[in-house]
């Protein structure tokens, strides 16, 4: 049973902290403008969704993907890897989520920003959502950077409408930009600093934060796989793969597969080699 690192306490299913009744208004989910979730005194914003209906395919129904971005980002980020989906013969829907208006970068109009918690209730709800308007046994999610650590947690709450988790370039074992001495980040006046400068995802990626996943207690059912490249230099191979090796998780190097690739964080979601490896994993089934 998935066991939430990110919350001191356990909630009543016993999976995620952040998993309320369904809040998202799919009427609102337009392009253009965010969704809006209905609440009790003022409403609050929650994910924008944008579908891309599917192209022609010869291999019959495939289950429809939900693309996930990563920091100070937007669903523009993911949009080449939902086209060559598309072609593909996929339903794709891309999500925006992570508002974070106090702060430095408030003003930018980039999603990612927001504590992680929150934006997993966020993505959890629209991913719920979709389920229940969508005629599929089955979805696909793929997370590219943080959007990985919200999928694993869609996929941790609903294991089985989910075939298959992915995850790109995403940092399971944490960030550690200052070394060992890393933890400073949650201490007191710099804690503050980082979150108002950078974001509060930013320090809640930093190993020490408490508020990234137990690996170990994921659920059953979806196959989950992490795609990550030796070239990333914002997320470095000690960020990807947690001491830990007891757990779900395939990790895949990409250099391993095409050696000499050179694959940045940003081309996770845009190399065609990288795509190849991600029409593989999701034509397998579950």
């Amino acid at each position: 049973m998935w066991s939430p690192r990110w919350s001191g306490r356990q909630t009543p299913d016993h999976r995620w902290p952040w998993t309320g009744p369904g809040l998202l208004d799919l009427d609102s989910a337009r392009p253009g403008g965010p969704a809006r979730a209905a609440g009790p005194g003022q409403p609050r914003e929650v994910c924008h969704t944008e579908r891309v209906s599917a192209g022609e395919s010869t291999q019959g129904p495939r289950p429809p993907v939900v693309l996930v971005h990563g920091t100070n980002d937007t669903s523009a980020s993911v949009a080449d890897l939902a086209g060559a989906l598309r072609r593909d013969g996929r339903a794709v829907t891309l999500l925006d989520y992570g508002r974070h208006r106090r702060g430095l970068r408030g003003g930018t109009g980039a999603g990612g920003l927001g504590p992680l918690p929150a934006s997993t209730r966020e993505v959890l709800e629209a991913v719920r959502g979709l389920v229940a308007d969508l005629d599929a046994p089955y979805i696909d999610l793929i997370g590219h950077s943080q959007g990985g650590l919200h999928v694993l947690g869609c996929a941790a709450a609903m294991p089985e409408r989910v075939a298959h988790a992915v995850l790109l370039g995403t940092p399971l074992a944490g960030l550690q930009p200052l070394g060992p001495s890393s933890r400073v980040a949650h201490v007191g006046g710099l804690r503050h600093a980082l979150d108002w400068a950078l974001g509060p995802s930013v320090r809640d990626m930093i190993a020490g934060s408490g508020r990234l996943p137990d690996l170990a207690d994921l659920p059953p059912g979806p196959r989950y796989l992490l795609l990550a490249s030796t070239d990333d230099r914002l997320v470095p191979p000690g960020a990807v793969v947690p001491a830990r090796l007891d757990h779900a998780v395939r990790v895949v190097w990409v250099q391993d597969v095409h050696p000499g690739r050179r694959v940045s964080h940003t081309d996770l979601v845009a190399d065609p080699l990288v795509y190849n490896l991600i029409r593989a994993e999701l034509d397998t089934p579950r």
